[in-house]
């Protein structure tokens, strides 16, 4: 029976569709106190409101949250109704965040049937929306390594074979007509359905045509967005001081506008950069927020909705030891367990009290 489940973390970059505002000063390029712009739970931001007192107890809020926006594409090509059809993803080198990618390194090529549109799909892809009744199948080809291509009739359920007599139903365009529905491609670290997705290709049967082959490259997914982490209300810190409790209990909405369940947060991170928060809004540099830290301190959250960032640890394991005022600090909370969407639900900016 080939796979109608959808895992968790179907995809795993970051992509969510909500409106991003962006504009105002930017007072964090120096990432020293707080202005009378900046901020923590009891101001209420720019124009001529007070500057907050310093705090060790935050409250986030949708006024310290950064804002985001993302869309993609995904490139679908036209197959011939009825053909075996072969994929090769020898040409990509880059994944959809931009990162070097090693094809003869995946685990898995995934092949999806959805009863959507390829515009749905983005949507709700984008969205965070997609759900177990938007898929009609999933399954596998697992290469072997270096192995850059494969076909259709190669399609397994986790390594075990499927017969052709199996997958032929569902390459029947009566039963999933083409302007309904959507082949896509996704090749993925690791053995997991739905985790570790590092590209997304798209295709279709159509029956003028003759073309067999779905090329996968490091353009088959396009990506684009918009984050704002400067304007929003920054929480202001005594600096060298890492007891300071994070509660998100009532936070209603994500960065990107969808519901934010409290209990839903696995992880927290507390970043230090050498860039500006505007410099961080950078596409690149955002999709990279982990990797270009100067120091990146983190922790799972195993229950609860508050959290003292003194218990996040460095990748040696050192301890958070507080912020300072010469450079850019972020807290992120994310999602990782119930969600598609790896983005996080809620980013605030550090700064250290006025003296």
């Amino acid at each position: 029976m080939m796979h109608r489940a959808i895992r968790a973390s179907l995809v795993g970059f970051v992509v969510a569709l909500a409106g991003c505002s962006s504009g105002g000063d930017d007072d964090s390029k120096g990432t020293g106190g707080a202005s009378g712009s900046g901020g923590g739970t009891s101001s209420g931001g720019s124009g001529g409101m007070p500057a907050a007192m310093c705090e060790t107890n935050l409250t986030a809020s949708d006024a310290t949250n950064y804002k985001f926006s993302s869309s993609l594409t995904v490139d679908v090509t036209k197959v011939q109704t009825g053909s075996d059809v072969k994929f090769d993803w020898s040409g990509v080198k880059k994944d959809l965040l931009g990162h070097d990618l090693d094809v003869s390194t995946i685990g898995m090529v995934e092949v999806e049937l959805w009863n959507l549109t390829q515009a749905n799909f983005e949507k709700k892809l984008n969205d965070d929306a997609l759900g177990q009744s938007d898929l009609a199948i999933i399954a596998s080809i697992v290469p072997a390594p270096g192995t850059t291509s494969g076909d259709i009739y190669q399609l397994t359920d986790m390594g075990a074979p499927y017969r052709k007599d199996q997958i032929d139903p569902y390459l029947d365009t009566t039963t999933y007509p083409p302007d309904t529905h959507l082949y896509t491609v996704m090749l993925a670290d690791g053995m997991t359905y739905g985790k570790g997705t590092r590209m997304i290709a798209g295709f279709s049967f159509d029956p003028t045509v003759t073309n067999t082959q779905v090329n996968v490259t490091s353009d088959s997914t396009q990506l684009s967005l918009t984050a704002d982490l400067h304007s929003q209300t920054a929480f202001t810190v005594p600096a060298g001081t890492p007891a300071i409790k994070v509660d998100w209990t009532n936070m209603t909405k994500t960065a990107a506008g969808l519901v934010f369940e409290p209990t839903y947060v696995t992880q927290i991170r507390v970043g230090k950069y050498s860039k500006s928060a505007t410099d961080l809004e950078d596409k690149t540099n955002f999709l990279n927020l982990d990797t270009i830290a100067d120091t990146m301190y983190s922790a799972e959250v195993t229950a609860g909705t508050t959290f003292d960032l003194s218990q996040t640890k460095d990748p040696n394991g050192a301890a958070f030891p507080g912020i300072d005022s010469t450079h850019t600090w972020i807290v992120a909370l994310n999602c990782t367990e119930q969600c598609t969407n790896p983005a996080p639900w809620y980013l605030a900016v550090l700064k250290t009290c006025a003296n």
